[in-house]
């Protein structure tokens, strides 16, 4: 089946491979899918092909990585705006070509090359790995009118899937405004909103019933999180044929206790630079292992309950009372006039 994005007429009501559940070994708990976070990162360089078969050879049932767009248009798989940190290079990746970077071995070895999102479109393609989906975290650096495009082209150009890619590719984004140009170019997509503040996601909540959303579990597990996640599952999108809930994925998440509390709570996706610790606990997840830990994993130090408050209120602020100040901020923001000099036809600014 071709996974043209001006053919592919599915509709959600298929059933994409983000919402196949998956259950512990008692039949009746479900699961949170796990993802590996920029692949299998903690063993291999992130965004690599190695990364993302070691992810695969675990267990994973999705890949999350991302995706910049070179200076001549190409969309490659990089989480840094620069390369410098995983290539070593004092450059952006927009004002390189592909065929430069294409060059670029990591620092870390093995020492690998970028990949483009073509690339990654052929790997997951083949034959065995063809039950695997994506999270592509397209980076807010990216114009979306620049971006969305070419991730449209490349997904029409191919490689295709023996499922549509609407099936296997959710698409995140940091800003609403991204969303309409989503609509536009890739309009059988599923759309997940990417993010810290708990309280823009609550907004996004309300106003925009067909996205989906990947939030820092830490924004969650905090008191401002409270209820989130049910309240997530309770809304509905009317537009879906078959008016399935929404979802609600957690990064990233590492440590076991935060696993297993992730897995209490219901999220359904846990993007994780750990993925093997994930199936070792879901491989072995009953009622039993569930209450065996459930006291020592809700236990709540002074230092957590600390920082949790302080980032509730960080987002409090940012996310309420910064926008009510801010038309009274920019009294003090306006450029202040030129002041006149003594010489005729000239002024000077302060």
């Amino acid at each position: 089946m071709s996974s043209s994005t001006e053919s592919t007429k599915t509709t959600f009501a298929q059933k994409a491979f983000f919402r196949q559940p998956f259950y512990a070994k008692d039949g009746k708990t479900r699961l949170p899918h796990y993802v590996a976070h920029r692949g299998f990162n903690r063993v291999y360089p992130e965004n690599t092909l190695s990364a993302f078969q070691a992810a695969i050879d675990v267990g994973c049932q999705g890949i999350e990585t991302d995706v910049q767009i070179s200076k001549d248009g190409v969309v490659v798989i990089s989480h840094d705006a620069t390369l410098n940190r995983c290539f070593g290079i004092d450059k952006k990746i927009n004002e390189c070509d592909w065929e430069y970077l294409s060059t670029l071995r990591t620092i870390r070895e093995p020492r690998e090359k970028m990949l483009r999102l073509s690339d990654l479109l052929e790997f997951i393609s083949a034959e065995g790995r063809d039950h695997i989906w994506v999270l592509l975290d397209i980076k807010r650096n990216n114009p979306a009118n620049v971006i969305l495009p070419k991730i449209a082209e490349t997904l029409k150009s191919g490689p295709y899937s023996s499922q549509p890619w609407n099936l296997r590719i959710v698409l995140g984004c940091w800003t609403p405004t991204y969303f309409p140009i989503c609509k536009e170019y890739l309009p059988a997509f599923q759309p997940a909103v990417i993010g810290f503040n708990i309280v823009a996601a609550r907004k996004v909540l309300r106003t925009l019933p067909e996205v989906l959303f990947n939030i820092h579990f830490k924004s969650v597990k905090g008191p401002l999180g409270y209820d989130f996640i049910d309240a997530v599952h309770k809304h509905r999108d009317p537009d879906s044929d078959n008016n399935e809930p929404r979802l609600i994925f957690g990064w990233t998440i590492n440590a076991p206790r935060d696993i297993r509390w992730a897995i209490r709570h219901g999220f359904d996706a846990v993007l994780t630079d750990d993925p093997a610790t994930c199936k070792q606990i879901s491989d072995v997840w009953d009622d039993a292992y569930s209450q065996k830990y459930e006291r020592e994993d809700n236990k709540v130090t002074v230092g957590e309950r600390v920082y949790l408050t302080l980032w509730g209120l960080w987002f409090v602020f940012f996310g309420w009372v910064f926008p009510l100040l801010y038309p009274y901020l920019q009294r003090f923001l306006v450029e202040r006039p030129a002041v006149k000099s003594n010489i005729r036809g000239s002024s000077e600014r302060t």
